[in-house]
């Protein structure tokens, strides 16, 4: 029922309170007048005529003209309505997502006929299953797309570290030692889809980027570099919901090679613009706030040489990641929300091995190699978010979906060096539960 047809309803009902109390209150002045009568007559048994002053019952009964208002008397208020129907919805939903953002907006409904009508008009005549997707369209996105878009630029960056050194010690191995100092470029274009999780709808994250950087060999041993990288992802809800995320990264890294022995590592920071849009009850609420990464990466193994030209490297990788997204507030819908901000970390240990080739190719030499990695996350962290309705109420908590802690990668490529000239292609399989990711990438690298 809309707000002005609920006003004129009241207006009626007020209208006819007051004439309903009017009357009573006549009727009791009546009673009262003729009360005094019989008493006065009993004391002073003068007999009084009282149809002269009492009788005007008659001229102001106007009970018949009140009885076509009596209906509106039942009808409750739009606000009682709809906080009805949110208080037995949030029953229904008690300790969940959904359940927290319905208490807050039942709080706003009490003092916000507009919200209160808006919600009611979505609700009416819906199923259960039809109202619970409705209630999901307050929640905010905690499905970690955006955590896993800042984390790209960590990947992206890794994956031409890696390419370096590796090249660093094929060269060692076969005598063919790389220069000193060279620079390099890097491409990558990324897909991860994640499926529906613990009642938290999945997403689709798009990525492109590219990364430059510069090393140089401090000593026989010591390699140091330093990298800039940009990509920017697409992240599409299953709900309709989007994040653009926008980042930027420096990463210092750094090799140590003894033999056939190694340890690689590297240390990112990130800065990601983010520009979210999410509906709500048929409006879209629009959303801009920034987020932080920092991460670091270390590798060691060790290289057999299987033949002349093959080796074999096993190895530990560790990584740490921890993105900091900050609070905001959205516009452009009425149940638009203030959102606070959070942390996401992932804390991985890895172990597998590499199998490297080198054979010599027309005037230069192919490197083809194939990769095998199994990682477990030991933070595994869940996404939690604080949020308000910008139009009032109290706070609530939405928790996201643990992700699961096992995943597993595997990888082959190929480079072709020619000189100081050195071309790789590669691609990169990441699967955990419920969740999986294809990237491929090209590098060009220049060694002086």
């Amino acid at each position: 029922m809309g707000s002005l047809q609920a006003k004129e309803l009241f207006q009626a009902q007020a209208s006819a309170e007051v004439q309903r109390n009017k009357i009573i209150a006549n009727i009791k002045l009546l009673e009262n007048a003729e009360r005094e009568y019989v008493e006065r007559k009993q004391d002073v048994k003068d007999p009084i005529d009282p149809v002269v002053t009492v009788d005007p019952v008659v001229t102001v009964d106007p009970v018949v003209t009140v009885d076509p208002v009596d209906p509106v008397v039942p009808v409750e208020p739009v606000t009682d309505n709809i906080n009805s129907e949110l208080s037995q919805f949030q029953a229904e939903n008690k300790g969940t997502n959904i359940g927290a953002a319905v208490r807050a907006l039942t709080h706003v409904a009490e003092t916000n006929d507009e919200v209160a009508d808006a919600f009611e008009l979505q609700l009416e005549g819906k199923t259960s299953a039809e109202m619970t997707a409705i209630a999901k369209e307050l929640l905010p996105e905690v499905n970690g797309g955006a955590a896993l878009a800042a984390m790209s630029v960590q990947k992206l960056t890794s994956g031409a570290i890696g390419a370096r050194s590796s090249g660093l010690r094929r060269g060692l191995s076969s005598g063919e030692g790389m220069g000193g100092t060279g620079v390099w470029v890097q491409a990558l274009g990324s897909k991860a889809d994640q499926n529906q999780r613990a009642s938290i709808v999945g997403f689709t994250a798009d990525s492109r980027g590219i990364a430059v950087g510069v090393d140089g060999k401090l000593a026989e041993e010591l390699t140091l570099g330093l990298a800039f990288s940009s990509v920017n992802t697409d992240v599409k809800s299953e709900n309709g919901n989007s994040t653009n995320v926008s980042g930027q990264a420096v990463t210092l890294y750094g090799g140590y090679e003894q033999d056939a022995f190694f340890v690689d590592g590297s240390m990112t920071l990130g800065r990601n613009s983010n520009d979210s849009k999410r509906h709500v009850l048929g409006s879209l609420a629009k959303g801009s706030y920034d987020s932080d990464l920092f991460g670091l990466n270390v590798m060691t193994g060790y290289g057999f040489d299987l033949a002349p030209g093959l080796m074999l490297e096993p190895r530990v990788a560790g990584r740490y990641s921890r993105v900091t997204l900050k609070g905001f507030t959205e516009k452009g819908a009425p149940l638009a929300l203030n959102t606070g901000g959070q942390n996401v970390e992932a804390l991985e240990l890895g172990t597998g091995v590499r199998l490297l080739g080198s054979f010599a190719l027309g005037r230069g030499t192919l490197e083809p190699q194939v990769t095998a990695m199994a990682y477990h996350d030991f933070a595994a962290d869940t996404a939690s978010v604080n949020s308000t309705y910008v139009v009032g109420g109290p706070s609530f908590v939405t928790t996201g979906a643990q992700q699961a802690r096992n995943s597993y990668e595997v990888g082959m490529g190929v480079g072709y060096r020619l000189g100081a000239v050195n071309l790789g292609l590669s691609y990169d399989y990441q699967a955990r539960q419920d969740f999986k990711a294809d990237t491929v990438q090209a590098k060009v690298r220049y060694d002086f």
